[in-house]
């Protein structure tokens, strides 16, 4: 019994010896890692941002487009409107041409 006594002592203290020559190695190795972790995820975090507000401001544009096609589509349809309460019978003819060109594409 001695002597597997004596040899796990031997191990053991290899082991420690192993540890505490190792230990600079892995405690830089985990720096390292922690450090690429942190800058991976300041990344990270700043592509977010940028993808958030590029969003805000995307929304922002097409809201924007969006009032003035309304806008473009109300004065267009008044335009319309004023014409045909001006000129009827040029209006009349022009759906009535109009109507007899689309059919004739249609039966085609």
């Amino acid at each position: 019994m001695t002597s597997k006594k004596a040899r796990s002592t031997s191990v053991d203290t290899a082991e420690a010896v192993a540890a505490t020559t190792d230990a600079p190695v892995a405690e830089k190795l985990a720096q390292t890692a922690h450090e690429v972790i942190d800058r991976a995820t300041e990344s990270v975090s700043q592509a977010e941002q940028s993808l958030r507000q590029t969003a805000v401001s995307s929304e922002e544009r097409a809201r924007e487009w969006s009032a003035q096609a309304q806008q473009t589509s109300d004065q267009t349809l008044a335009n319309v409107q004023n014409y045909m309460r001006s000129h009827p019978l040029e209006s009349l003819g022009i759906a009535f041409v109009s109507g007899v060109v689309l059919s004739g594409l249609l039966r085609k």
